[in-house]
């Protein structure tokens, strides 16, 4: 009880601290959105450059200039492969093991393919509001240690979210900006499919890797530094998840924090090619839902100890503004890990690939 209540105080200083940068009189000072600065072409402002955006897997990372509405969709795709605890590789018969008794079945591998629908609208030069909805499609291979394997397949909409950007400062070429935010609990947490059992697999519950939604209401904070020099730009963000409650099956995600570093040249002002480094980090879940599993649990996707994992990744990324009026801006980023620590057996994800389409009005 006590580690659940100072839980609950970190959350609210957390969010009372946010609220008051937010409202804090240096804001004021704040710039007018993306206000125009020349690129080295002369004429051209930064702002209409294809280096303007941030890598394509970068949410939140610019705010827009007073009345413009922005869509935006991005597709995104994961493949985990190969089962890991902490930094180690392990077979079939190795990652069962790491339970007593012995898990039934261990996760094989899984696809993960996102569908991100947003809309952003500046109703002031100093407040930019974003709405985003996923739809997630994921795959999953398990192999039973006894021989065999099954096939589950999943689909439905995530959770979405809503989020305030404000810029806080701009001098010279750089700018920080804040965001504020909540995810609201919209996506299903009960889906059902082909589980492992004591006669080798049936029907029940999916693991929590599976499940569309999260069932939690969370507070999204984040900040996002940039600066821009003739062609060169680069930038820095984190961004976090924590969740406000418990849901209704017993359970809350455990806290997330993903921090972003790039750099990009343009070569040309409808080109940028870029370099990123991304951190993330989620912890194990808090509580649990007894219809995906009690110990001894049967695979490890079902239980929440073993759900906490970190890993640095590395993605190169290009930009592209089409050289027309108006025209849409695309992106595409591939991302590889390079570390990673997993609290196991679980899947550790291969490689990932985003790509998006913008359109300002």
């Amino acid at each position: 009880m006590k580690a659940r209540f100072a839980g609950a105080r970190a959350r609210q200083g957390l969010l009372v601290a946010m609220a008051a940068v937010l409202v804090s009189p240096a804001s004021a000072m704040a710039a007018e959105g993306e206000a125009p600065s020349t690129s080295d072409e002369g004429t051209l402002a930064f702002s209409e450059t294809a280096a303007a955006e941030a890598p394509e897997g970068v949410l939140d990372a610019r705010a827009l200039p007073k009345g413009t509405v922005r869509l935006a969709y991005r597709y995104s795709r994961s493949w985990l492969a190969n089962v890991y605890d902490h930094h180690h590789s392990l077979d079939l018969a190795t990652a069962a093991a790491q339970q007593t008794p012995a898990f039934l079945a261990v996760p094989a591998k899984r696809t993960l393919q996102e569908h991100l629908v947003s809309v952003a609208y500046a109703p002031w030069s100093r407040l930019t509001l974003v709405a985003r909805l996923p739809i997630y499609l994921s795959e999953q291979h398990t192999d039973l240690a006894a021989g065999g394997s099954f096939l589950n397949r999943t689909e439905g909409v995530g959770d979405l979210e809503v989020v305030a950007l404000v810029p806080f400062m701009r001098k010279g070429n750089e700018s920080l900006l804040f965001e504020l935010g909540f995810r609201a609990p919209t996506g299903k947490i009960d889906e059902m499919g082909t589980v492992a059992g004591a006669g080798g697999s049936q029907r029940g519950r999916l693991g929590y890797p599976l499940q569309p939604g999260e069932g939690s209401w969370a507070l999204l904070p984040g900040f996002t530094y940039k600066g821009h020099w003739q062609s060169v730009s680069w930038g820095v963000q984190y961004r976090g998840v924590y969740w406000l409650n418990e849901n209704t099956k017993g359970y809350r995600p455990g806290t997330r924090h993903q921090v972003s570093t790039w750099m990009a040249f343009s070569p040309v002002s409808w080109l940028s090619a870029s370099g990123r480094f991304l951190w993330n980090r989620s912890g194990n879940i808090h509580g649990s839902d007894p219809a995906i599993g009690t110990f001894p649990y049967a695979d490890p996707s079902q239980d929440p100890m073993r759900q906490r994992r970190q890993q640095l990744a590395v993605g190169p990324g290009i930009n592209l503004k089409l050289p027309v009026p108006g025209g849409p801006r695309l992106g595409f980023e591939a991302l590889f890990p390079i570390w990673r620590e997993i609290d196991g057996p679980q899947l550790a994800q291969s490689w990932g690939l985003h790509a998006g389409i913008k359109l300002d009005y």
